[in-house]
């Protein structure tokens, strides 16, 4: 399940990077992660073979969503009041300590040639110009690039708030620090 949610992600991903760029990207997972390139989630190659490949390592938000719903169900049950939630909990503190994380873990050789991109699962979109003055500390990160992915949702029995989704470049590979997409 979860190789399925990163090659989702990278997809998303990719397309919308495909589509505000030109590029013509497509997503292939790491199926020797376990012997080779474990940092690897997904590639990414170019169909021409006029770009240079992408190594994606995918960070996803695992079990968020299901903690929260319980939650919700467990307020619902006890008061019988409808709740709506417009944000996600702690987004901005948990992705400081992702890239934290990510950061001490993988040695310079690695990073540089990695693009980290980070998933939550639920909540409100972030603001782009809120998102850049935020993690402005991670523009001079050793990751090749570093992006917080917001998947669409597009159902309200997931969410309350429906979206397209969203893509912020905390660390753009192109230089755009701050832009969504």
């Amino acid at each position: 399940m979860k190789k399925l949610e990163e090659l989702k992600c990278a997809e998303f991903f990719i397309n919308r990077l495909n589509k505000r760029v030109g590029f013509d990207y497509q997503v292939k997972p790491n199926e020797r992660e376990k012997v080779e390139n474990e940092f690897i989630d997904v590639y990414a190659y170019s169909k021409s073979g006029r770009y240079p490949e992408l190594r994606l390592q995918i960070v996803i938000r695992e079990g968020f969503l299901k903690k929260y719903l319980a939650k919700v169900h467990s307020i619902l049950k006890r008061t019988g009041e409808v709740i709506v939630a417009a944000q996600d909990m702690d987004t901005e503190e948990w992705i400081k300590n992702t890239i934290g994380n990510k950061e001490k873990k993988y040695p310079s050789s690695i990073k540089r040639d990695t693009i980290l991109v980070i998933s939550g699962e639920i909540g409100a979109l972030l603001d782009p110009i809120y998102a850049k003055k935020i993690f402005i500390e991670f523009i001079n990160s050793e990751f090749q690039g570093i992006y917080s992915v917001h998947l669409p949702i597009l159902d309200f029995k997931i969410s309350n708030v429906t979206h397209n989704g969203q893509i912020i470049a905390i660390k753009d590979i192109l230089g755009e620090h701050g832009k969504s997409f």
